[in-house]
């Protein structure tokens, strides 16, 4: 019987150079090309980057990405970051496969392939909920108050096109 999950070895890469993401710049970079990746994706990498040759729930990753930004988002947002970031190191490097689906589960990052830049002076980013708030304009407390109202309206009108 073949095991569920494919040994470590299966998941390292032994035989191409490193690519390297610069968290501060959003960058990944390999020889003379760079690609810079949309700050959800960034979030995700480091994550995947954090538990190297493991599996990153998709729960996980929505907590990187979304979770202190008070947003709720499907799965399909997941998969669509998680998507498009296979598309960005794939345009660096396009015989690699990095990011391998585990299916159910999550997301495996195959270790070696990316390197991080690691700033000697770690930055530490509030969550936006923890920052202060900026005073709102008259119209934007108004908009503001009726967001929900409108949301559901939005939601009733899409159930009822399809």
């Amino acid at each position: 019987m073949k095991p569920i999950i494919p040994s470590l070895s299966h998941f390292m890469n032994t035989n191409q150079p490193a690519i390297t993401f610069d968290p501060r710049t959003s960058a990944l970079m390999l020889k003379n090309k760079s690609v810079s990746l949309t700050s959800n994706m960034a979030s995700c990498l480091e994550l995947l980057l954090a538990n190297e040759g493991q599996v990153v729930t998709k729960q996980q990753i929505f907590e990187a990405c979304w979770g202190c930004k008070g947003v709720v988002v499907s799965e399909a947002s997941i998969r669509q970051v998680v998507t498009h970031l296979r598309k960005k190191i794939q345009a660096l490097d396009t015989g690699n496969r990095c990011i391998i689906t585990s299916p159910r589960r999550g997301y495996i990052l195959r270790t070696g392939v990316i390197r991080m830049i690691v700033d000697p002076a770690p930055r530490l980013v509030p969550c936006p909920a923890a920052a202060p708030a900026s005073p709102l304009s008259r119209l934007q407390k108004r908009f503001a108050s009726s967001y929900p109202a409108l949301a559901a309206l939005a939601m009733v009108l899409t159930l009822l096109t399809h």
